[in-house]
């Protein structure tokens, strides 16, 4: 009986050993996929903040790019004014050059 009691002993020390081995697993394979998940937590923190960094420098360079452009049709517009001034200028010239040859030449006698 005594060696009955033994063996079952045994037993019980064996499955409360194989059960705490097990329980140890568990908490391992929890704490490795805690583990994981935080590691990929930081890692889509950094790839959301790499990702904001690149849409910002995307909104520069547009802004960059728009204001070159409003540069450029802002030079073309004073090219264009310019170039219109000079025009009239040149017809004013041309209106006062018509305007003392007429004088001179139209028939009527200076005395």
């Amino acid at each position: 009986m005594s060696e009955d009691f033994s063996e079952r002993k045994s037993s019980v020390v064996k499955k409360l050993s194989l059960m705490e081995d097990i329980k140890n697993v568990r908490e391992n394979e929890l704490m490795k996929r805690e583990k994981e998940r935080e590691e990929e937590k930081k890692h889509r923190a950094k790839m959301m903040a790499i990702k904001e960094n690149e849409l910002q420098i995307q909104a520069k360079m547009k802004e960059q790019e728009l204001q070159a452009q409003a540069a450029m049709k802002e030079q073309e517009l004073q090219t264009q004014r310019y170039i219109k001034e000079m025009e009239i200028k040149a017809k004013e010239r041309e209106m006062e050059k018509d305007g003392q040859g007429k004088g001179k030449g139209d028939g009527y006698a200076n005395t």
